[in-house]
């Protein structure tokens, strides 16, 4: 798994103005999907992803760092962006894996990064995953 950037809004909205984006998202698979099935409206929510680290799951220090430079990095181009028609949620989605054999972990998010995103208004969000593989991570 990797970082998002993770937009939700009304689809027909999001659509017109991924058009115009700063980065090349993606509509996420579960809302492809519904839409496809004829089971969301063009005004129903849906959601795209931009990848913001490459890194694994068991390297979230290394997507930490990646996410806080490219924030830093496009602060302007996401902050006209996050006012554009349609995105209601911006969101930064770290996952995390979590092995079996681990009795527990943590990882730090800097301040700095927490500012950034409160200032150009994105929630952060961590997915935990369980995996089957041992870990040196503590």
């Amino acid at each position: 798994m990797a970082t998002v950037l993770r937009l939700s809004g009304p689809y027909e909205q999001l659509r017109q103005t991924m058009l115009a984006a700063p980065f090349d998202f993606i509509e996420a698979a579960a809302s492809r999907r519904q839409r496809e099935r004829g089971e969301a409206l063009v005004d129903g929510w849906s959601t795209f992803n931009f990848t913001v680290s490459d890194a694994d799951g068991d390297c979230v220090p290394v997507q930490v760092e990646e996410s806080a430079c490219f924030l830093s990095r496009n602060i302007d181009s996401i902050q006209r962006f996050r006012e554009s028609d349609g995105v209601e949620n911006l969101t930064l989605d770290f996952s995390w894996d979590f092995p079996a054999t681990s009795c527990g972990q943590f990882n730090t998010f800097p301040g700095s990064l927490l500012q950034e995103c409160a200032k150009l208004g994105i929630d952060i969000e961590i997915s935990v995953y369980r995996t089957a593989r041992d870990s040196d991570v503590s």
